[in-house]
């Protein structure tokens, strides 16, 4: 019988260390695999940095904006303007890739390519992305108008990093700021004499489902007879998951402020047309305040709209005189064939909030009012209670060029 000698202690804590590194190798990769697979767990491990607000909601599915090649410019191009080509259309944009393509701008796009959105509104860098998803410098716009002090002297001493202040310019939607818009309504009062806000008749729904309208019923149900609200509805924050393939969104999953007690909450059709009574004050401001707890919204029961909305759905005084959540987010519109709907994208004119001047405001107020109110964040937080403290110059401007 022999007899080994011991292995050094040495030895003994250097297999032990392998041994130990070994199984929590193994662990690691065991767990990885894990979460790669699995449909229970998301991709967010992955994510190079957080997406904006406008992206968070459909930011784990990676292929919406992302192809197998991680995309190039034009690739990159095609995603933005798949979600976002309608809007720009409507909008008339005032940048439209087509006048970076001349020849003549070629100097100019060197500075800023603004042929591809990715110039501007690149993601997962939050450290640098600002308001709409912007990721470039403020004074962009001085790269292409350095010069306007001397083409206009209302700008001269004006910073270029301001162009982009509320009421001024907008890179992409300026219908509300156009020079000849501004002359045409320079002189209104506050309150328009005729103010009454643009209203649809409301018509009992005839399909079966309404009566038992509730968060499982499928959105096939309603598509039938409402296609443009529903398109509406999933180019929005509200929809836009269920747009893209994914569970309907949460309500405890939104960056904004909301109310505890509906965190759980899902946002389907029924979310506000199934809400209370049905009736207008449910589904346009009960519905609304049930989730969001924000200052802006929270503040919104005693503001004149508010007391002027309750007095209307009271019968108390005409119809249209009143202005509820719904009003403003998600206003009536009117197509080429001059048919009324309800935009149900209840954030399309929120950014840059200009964009409610023509579709919402200047239907009870006159223009100077409302770019002053707009660009007043305090009184936007007060829900317009109050009158506004800063005045917007860009009518200044443009009568006093005009004369």
């Amino acid at each position: 019988m022999t007899s080994s000698n011991p292995l050094p202690r040495s030895r003994i804590r250097h297999r032990l260390s392998w041994t130990i590194w070994a199984v929590l190798t193994f662990t690691a990769i065991f767990g990885l695999t894990h979460k790669m697979t699995s449909k229970e767990t998301s991709k967010e491990m992955f994510l190079p940095g957080a997406t904006t607000h406008g992206h968070y909601q459909i930011e784990l599915e990676c292929a919406v904006c992302h192809t197998e090649s991680f995309t190039t410019k034009s690739e990159f191009q095609g995603a933005c303007l798949k979600c976002h080509g309608d809007e720009l259309n409507t909008a008339e944009d005032s940048h439209p890739p087509s006048k970076f393509e001349s020849p003549r701008n070629a100097e100019r796009t060197k500075a800023l390519d603004a042929r591809h959105c990715i110039t501007c509104h690149s993601e997962h860098q939050p450290g640098r992305t600002g308001t709409m998803g912007l990721s470039i410098p403020q004074d962009y716009c001085f790269h292409c108008h350095q010069d306007i002090g001397k083409e206009r002297a209302s700008h001269q001493g004006l910073a270029f990093d301001s162009c982009a202040n509320a009421g001024c310019h907008n890179f992409h939607d300026n219908r509300a700021l156009y020079e000849d818009y501004l002359l045409r309504h320079a002189s209104e009062p506050s309150i328009r004499p005729s103010a009454q806000r643009q209203v649809l008749a409301f018509r009992p729904c005839p399909s079966t489902l309404r009566a038992r309208l509730n968060e499982q019923t499928p959105l096939s149900g309603c598509r039938g007879c409402h296609q443009s609200e529903t398109t509406g509805w999933l180019s929005g924050r509200h929809g836009m998951r269920v747009g893209q393939g994914l569970s309907p969104f949460s309500v405890g999953q939104s960056r904004l402020s909301m109310k505890k007690g509906a965190a759980h909450k899902q946002l389907t059709c029924a979310s506000c047309h199934a809400f209370g009574d049905g009736g207008a004050q449910a589904t346009q401001v009960n519905a609304c305040l049930s989730c969001h707890n924000d200052e802006h919204s929270l503040a919104y029961q005693n503001s004149k709209h508010a007391i002027m909305f309750k007095a209307e759905s009271a019968g108390s005084t005409p119809s249209g005189r009143g202005t509820s959540c719904a009003t403003c987010h998600m206003p009536v519109r009117e197509d080429d064939d001059g048919k009324l709907s309800v935009q149900h994208n209840q954030n399309d004119n929120l950014r840059p909030n200009e964009k409610m001047v023509r579709s919402v405001c200047a239907q009870c107020h006159g223009l100077t009012f409302t770019l002053d109110a707009l660009a007043d964040r305090a009184l936007v937080e007060k829900n317009f209670s109050g009158q506004p403290s800063t005045h917007v110059q860009s009518v200044d401007f443009a009568v006093a060029r005009d004369e």
